[in-house]
């Protein structure tokens, strides 16, 4: 991808005013192969710099966990009940506040039953929750073989390496995780949680297409059955109008968007693939106007230049 179009897109954004800094990775999937920058911002436009930064995953923490499901046990997508909690399909509540002590027993507790799709980060944890009691096996352990050495939990990363992503308590938000129930539970759970670099989430998704062909699984999946907005915990994209995937991706596109400011999304057909990590929630929660205008003039820029 030539640097310059890249330029022209970032250079003066307004979206320079909302962040610290913004990765982008375009993946080659034929040949397992990526071109990666990060910008930093001085607030008033964004320069090339070449620093490792730690970004707050968010939501992209499911599809690189509980999403992983349909690779390392697919045995389990046999039982209604995964099928419908991975879809978000479950009925489940979206969400609400946890507490540590009886985050566990209070998730357990909601009956699966078919419904509407509703996106729900209590699902997820119920999917987590589910995939452990039968297995017996720890959901962070069998997924970490998969990932990137530059994909971690917030608890092991260093606060150095990382962006500030809001406030909690009226202090800075800076390698804790953002996302409040994440951030009381401690533990390793499946809806956020998550940090990593530009290199280790192009790196994790390009060692899932070496091991599991995802681009052609993924598309097999879109092909071969009634269309779905999620795929075992990856989403995909409905209306290409509206997409923030950028509206010239193909019809068979899969990925997943983080609230911090962080996503990515691959076109299964052409098998190319977008990673964006930023800081957006720096200043406030619902400031995403300008990010989601990146999200698709870079988006756009991949898939018609290919």
């Amino acid at each position: 991808m030539n640097l310059e179009e890249i330029k022209l897109i970032l250079e003066n954004h307004p979206l320079a005013r909302d962040i610290d800094a913004i990765s982008l990775s375009f993946i080659d999937f034929n040949n397992l192969s990526s071109q990666d920058f990060t910008f930093i911002s001085n607030g008033q436009k964004l320069s090339l710099d070449d620093q490792k930064i730690f970004y707050d995953l968010a939501s992209v923490t499911k599809p690189l966990t509980i999403g992983f499901i349909q690779f390392i046990a697919s045995e389990l997508l046999k039982e209604t009940m995964f099928k419908l909690l991975l879809n978000h399909e479950s009925g489940i509540p979206p969400w609400g506040l946890l507490s540590k002590n009886n985050w566990q027993e209070q998730i357990s507790n909601y009956e699966v039953k078919k419904s509407d799709v509703a996106y729900s980060d209590f699902g997820a944890l119920r999917s987590q929750i589910e995939f452990e009691k039968i297995t017996s096996k720890n959901l962070y352990d069998e997924c970490s073989i998969l990932w990137d050495k530059e994909i971690v939990h917030w608890s092991e990363v260093d606060p150095n390496m990382c962006l500030k992503t809001g406030e909690r308590g009226f202090r800075p938000i800076v390698g804790d995780v953002h996302d409040p129930n994440a951030w009381v539970i401690k533990n390793k759970v499946s809806h956020a949680g998550l940090f990593g670099t530009i290199t280790g989430v192009n790196n994790t998704l390009m060692e899932l297409e070496k091991k599991f062909k995802i681009c052609d699984y993924f598309l097999s999946q879109m092909k071969g059955q009634k269309k779905t907005r999620f795929i075992n915990a990856w989403d995909s994209v409905e209306d290409k109008t509206h997409t923030l995937a950028g509206n010239h991706c193909g019809d068979y596109t899969v990925g997943h968007l983080g609230f911090t400011g962080t996503g990515f999304w691959i076109d299964c057909q052409k098998k190319v693939g977008v990673v964006i990590l930023s800081n957006a929630t720096r200043d406030g929660w619902y400031r995403k106007a300008n990010l989601n205008d990146v999200r698709k003039k870079i988006g756009n820029l991949l898939w018609t230049n290919k």
